[in-house]
């Protein structure tokens, strides 16, 4: 394993500051992400994410910034084996900023509230609904912006190798043109590589009526660290 992080840490590099795509190819996106937690309690941890953002006329540059997140009431009756304890809570609430920097565009800051309840189905078919809302300031200019995502994913075990396909289906609401104007469909699985850390390659599709690129297909690979492992659910 240690002689692939050099690989890895490359490949991250080059997707999220490379430079961008021309306008004919443009539809066909690489998106990697790095996310990191950290355990403070058992309802508590921190996470930091430095990604390639997937927003419309931004493509090239990259969402940085931490969230707070806020487990409450653990699953008991049916577990969903992860290494992210947050899937074993009934309910998450996320605080957290964004940074998006951009080369030729104005920055944004953005300020985000999620809001994650979970239920477990027979089969351990796991099912998480997150409502997320934003306050946006884009070069001076503020806005708002509602997001309604919804996951299924089940965990597969064949002997010690483990997995979770998933696939998710996501709406968004803009204020700025008071419409739904995107939509974007995922479909991909999570890995646990070793106990702090899950690699998560996807497919994922989008639909942007307001975007200079309406359609985009996207592969994208999000890495998960867990710094300081939490406390199993109680």
């Amino acid at each position: 394993m240690k002689r692939l992080w050099p690989l890895i840490a490359l490949t991250f590099l080059v997707g999220l500051f490379g430079s961008g795509a021309s306008a004919e190819s443009a539809m066909d996106e690489w998106w990697p992400e790095i996310d990191t937690y950290v355990g403070l309690n058992k309802q508590m941890r921190l996470m930091f994410e430095v990604s390639r953002t997937t927003d419309g006329q931004t493509y090239d540059s990259a969402d940085i910034g931490p969230t707070l997140e806020i487990t409450l009431k653990p699953i008991i009756r049916r577990k969903f084996e992860t290494n992210n304890n947050a899937k074993q809570k009934y309910l998450t609430f996320g605080v957290g900023y964004r940074y998006v920097p951009t080369v030729d565009k104005p920055s944004e800051n953005r300020i985000e509230l999620d809001l994650t309840p979970r239920f477990v189905f027979p089969k351990s078919i796991l099912l998480s609904s997150r409502s997320r809302g934003e306050l946006r300031d884009i070069g001076g200019r503020h806005s708002w912006r509602y997001r309604q995502r919804l996951t299924l994913e089940r965990n597969f075990k064949i002997h010690a190798f483990s997995f979770a396909p998933y696939a998710q289906g996501e709406v968004y609401y803009d204020s700025r043109y008071s419409i739904w104007n995107k939509n974007t469909y995922e479909f991909g699985a999570t890995f646990p590589v070793r106990r702090r850390l899950d690699l998560k390659p996807y497919y994922a599709h989008s639909n942007d009526s307001r975007s200079s690129i309406p359609h985009i297909n996207a592969a994208g690979l999000t890495l998960s660290l867990y710094l300081r492992k939490e406390q199993p659910p109680t």
